[in-house]
């Protein structure tokens, strides 16, 4: 299930029908398929050494009721798109692609001027086929929300196709006012959308509705913070803020210099996001996600959280909370 993620058969299929009708030659189709047939190989004998046939997957193997359950209903989960995963996908608080990642929305405009582009209009179409499909495809599962995630993880094979939009409308109109604005405003919404989750706690149990402003803001302003280099190197929590806090501003300076910096200082940001600034680590006192956090935000910063595990809820006493010295 690492090398081969299930859902996105659905993007694999709608490129080789593409690449099918574009090449229009069979040995160049077998070629495009054969780019991925090395890991649906290797899933294969993984479910024939586990499951006894290549063709069970671990989805039908739950041992949790609840995740059974999900399993059992319509088709592996899947049945029809509701208006409650249509805009929770999209634009909900708990788990919105434009909310946690508002730049995406540039995307639309890549794929207008793509649209008005001769000979690039069936690029377009096909890039809109595979947005929406995919999105439909899992707005239909029953389970959209998905774990703990700050963002639809499901939706992240979707984002390399909307990055790449979002460079067309970059290249376009990089020069033009208002789209200058818009994307300076939705680039800086997008990273504080993102650091502030990495540089706290980067998960988000599902009993958060509104998990930013309920969580990652609460946790940010008391200061309880992931590990990351500034603590590494001994400085307090709030300095701890200042290395990727300069770096960025670097980047920031760098990209004056030419039209192309800009797009490699879009990718070295997010790459020293990531790096920078590290998850906290699992303990194995933590059973439960829900209660650790609440232990977080009932105590002031300098206080570890011992948490036991609870079930579903949060029981006063059940937390420990031990002052650094």
């Amino acid at each position: 299930m690492v090398l081969v993620d299930t859902p996105t058969a659905l993007l694999a299929l709608i490129l080789g029908i593409y690449a099918g009708l574009r090449q229009k030659k069979l040995k160049d189709l077998i070629v495009f398929g054969l780019g991925g047939m090395p890991f649906i190989g290797v899933q294969f004998v993984y479910n024939s050494l586990l499951f006894g046939s290549p063709f069970t997957f671990a989805y039908a193997m739950k041992s949790s009721p609840e995740l059974a359950a999900i399993i059992d209903k319509g088709m592996y989960g899947f049945s029809l798109p509701s208006m409650e995963s249509l805009w929770g996908l999209s634009f909900g608080a708990m788990r919105g692609l434009f909310f946690h990642a508002p730049i995406l929305l540039l995307s639309g405009w890549g794929l207008k001027l793509m649209f008005q582009t001769p000979g690039r209009r069936v690029q377009a179409w096909l890039l809109t086929v595979l947005l929406v499909t995919y999105y439909l495809w899992i707005a239909a599962f029953v389970d959209w929300p998905a774990g703990a995630s700050y963002a639809p993880r499901h939706l992240t094979p979707l984002i390399p196709f909307m990055a790449v939009l979002v460079g067309v409308a970059f290249a376009n109109d990089s020069e033009t006012p208002w789209f200058a604005w818009s994307f300076a405003a939705l680039i800086t919404a997008s990273f504080v959308l993102a650091w502030a989750p990495i540089a706290t706690f980067p998960y988000a149990p599902g009993s958060f509705t509104e998990p930013f402003s309920e969580l990652a803001l609460p946790l940010l302003e008391s200061l309880r913070l992931a590990p990351n280099m500034g603590r590494l190197a001994g400085l307090p929590e709030w300095a701890s803020l200042i290395p990727p806090a300069l770096l960025v501003l670097g980047l920031l300076s760098l990209a004056h210099v030419g039209r192309n910096s800009v797009a490699a200082f879009l990718g070295i940001v997010w790459i020293a996001v990531i790096v920078s600034i590290g998850p906290e680590p699992v303990r194995k006192d933590t059973l439960n996600a829900r209660t650790m956090v609440e232990c977080l935000l009932d105590y002031p910063s300098g206080a570890e959280a011992l948490c036991e595990s609870v079930g579903a809820g949060f029981h006063k006493g059940r937390c420990q909370c031990v002052v650094k010295r």
